[in-house]
């Protein structure tokens, strides 16, 4: 009898499910549904604190209900022979849930309170609360402070749960759980919190089974000493089975009763299982509205200068490196819709294709120009390596003559030599690369930039088809959370999707991408010292 599972894919702005059929992994159907990411007020005009990004549970539930009853519905396959779902999101998108599982912003009383809400990945407010976190671990000497590049970032558990006490001391106390937010998905759907070890190993400062001190918290805040208790509870890695699903969610979402609830999962590594990465030296590209790179390792090294990692937190055997860049396909949104003039606009329309295409072609098909123009990918904030959100991007060598093609290729470079930079600290201590497989929207879509990458990474990057191959890895997670095979990597190996293009760097370019990488380089040391003396 043929089986089937349900992967899900929450993103910043929307939600993906796709439907696998179980034995090969062949996609049957897929539906998204968009919902918000507030930056400035929430609904309702809560306001948030600048560089806050809030979004609202309801929106979540409402979208991932229809998107998953929507895409059963164009599988048209029987529900009874749906055996499992899985979901990842964004990460760590944080939600605050109350003694009775209610998030806070839904009680009457905390409707005006913004860090009652989800905050969103992105959310950067928390800048202080991360930098006093990083001077006491410094200071103590906290181990986990070694697990994670030797830096903490405002996007983590602890400087977002810190900034809800320190701005809402009162939404801080009433908060039983916070959850990391493919976990409270999963508490949806089961109703068990179960704590996914990928998301609490990587942002949640869990080291070797444990989360950081008493002392040490309450060195931050005295009244932070019991944070550790509001992100306690069970552990589970990828492939491993948290619940069953409820009556009242089978209910909701349209599915049999007591299918299996795979573990949660970040939603930049997750893809990992989708494209068959389970060797030593993997590494995967995942190209979208931030980078992100992700290296699974049998080196275990507490290396400086990315985001974190930690054993088992993906394929089991191996390290997870996390790395990644805070701007990437949105910084490009942002070129797009400020910046474009009307007449390549126009250009683009006339030819039926979209504006990212024809300065890809005008601007990505020549060779380098070592004394072109260097941007700095800052626009964001610097996840990797510097882990700061005040942090912002620069373009060097503006002329009159200056073109808009020159203006993105000089971007999409600046993506390129962040994930030059962050590769080369992998290699550099200790961790050798073998294979880079690339994945997302950008890769499938613009071939012009994968080129791009390779030429000025001076590797080889091998592209998967799948435009959303995070929610397609969540099947995976189902598969072997359902039983469906004897062990993750048994799924892996039977339902992975292969790549279907290989792009070679041009030898002839080196050169004067390295000279153009020294520049960024430059930029980024200016700009450093520039927020220093600020």
């Amino acid at each position: 009898m043929e089986k089937y599972v349900l992967g899900v894919d929450f993103g910043t702005l929307s939600v993906r499910a796709v439907l696998l059929r179980a034995r090969d992994g062949a996609q049957l159907a897929t539906a998204s549904r968009s919902y918000g990411a507030y930056d400035t007020e929430l609904p309702g005009g809560v306001p948030l604190r600048p560089l806050g990004c809030g979004a609202v549970p309801e929106e979540y539930r409402s979208m991932f209900a229809q998107a998953v009853r929507e895409t059963v519905r164009l599988a048209d396959v029987p529900k009874e022979d749906i055996a499992g779902i899985a979901v990842d999101s964004t990460s760590c998108t944080l939600v605050t849930l109350d003694a009775e599982g209610v998030p806070l912003c839904e009680r009457e009383r905390f409707r005006r309170e913004p860090d009652a809400y989800i905050k969103v990945w992105k959310s950067h407010s928390a800048e202080a609360e991360a930098r006093r976190l990083m001077r006491c671990a410094q200071e103590m000497g906290e181990p986990f402070l070694n697990a994670c590049g030797h830096k903490v970032s405002s996007e983590w558990f602890y400087p977002k749960m810190l900034e809800t006490l320190w701005n809402a001391p009162q939404v801080y106390e009433a908060v039983q759980s916070f959850l990391d937010c493919a976990d409270w998905i999963n508490f949806l759907l089961t109703g068990k919190i179960v704590r996914s070890i990928n998301a609490m190993g990587i942002k949640g400062f869990l080291r070797a089974g444990r989360y950081p001190s008493e002392a040490f918290l309450r060195a931050v805040d005295p009244a932070f000493a019991g944070a550790n208790a509001k992100v306690s509870g069970p552990l589970a890695r990828w492939g491993e089975r948290v619940g069953s699903l409820t009556e009242q969610a089978a209910a909701w979402l349209g599915l049999p009763a007591g299918i299996a609830v795979g573990c949660g999962s970040i939603d930049g590594h997750v893809a990992v299982a989708a494209l068959g990465m389970r060797q030593d030296g993997d590494l995967l590209l995942s190209l979208g509205t931030s980078n992100v790179e992700a290296l699974l390792s049998a080196t275990y090294s507490e290396m400086p200068g990315i985001c974190a990692m930690a054993r088992d937190a993906a394929i089991p055997g191996f390290t997870l490196y996390d790395a990644g860049q805070a701007a990437c396909g949105d910084m490009l949104a942002w070129y797009m819709e400020n910046m474009l003039p009307q007449a390549a606009a126009l250009q683009a329309q006339e030819r039926g294709i979209s504006p990212h295409t024809l300065l890809s072609e005008r601007g990505l098909r020549t060779p380098p120009d070592p004394q072109g123009l260097v941007a700095l990918d800052w626009f964001n904030g610097n996840r990797c390596p510097h882990a700061r959100a005040d942090l912002r991007g620069r373009i060097d060598g503006l002329s009159l003559r200056t073109r808009p093609e020159q203006v993105y290729r000089a971007l999409v470079e600046a993506m390129g030599f962040g994930a030059r930079q962050i590769l080369e600290t992998m290699e550099q201590n200790g961790c050798a690369i073998r294979r880079v497989i690339a994945c997302g929207g950008t890769a499938v879509k613009n071939p012009d930039i994968v080129q791009c990458y390779a030429d000025l990474l001076g590797r080889e990057i091998l592209v998967a088809p799948l435009e959303n191959a995070a929610a397609n890895g969540c099947g995976v997670l189902a598969a072997a959370a359902a039983g469906l095979y004897p062990t993750l990597s048994d799924a892996i190996d039977a339902m992975c999707t292969g790549t279907s293009a290989r792009y070679t760097p041009t030898q002839a370019f080196h050169p004067a991408y390295d000279c153009l990488y020294a520049r960024y380089q430059r930029l980024g040391e200016q700009a450093l010292a520039d927020a220093a003396a600020d």
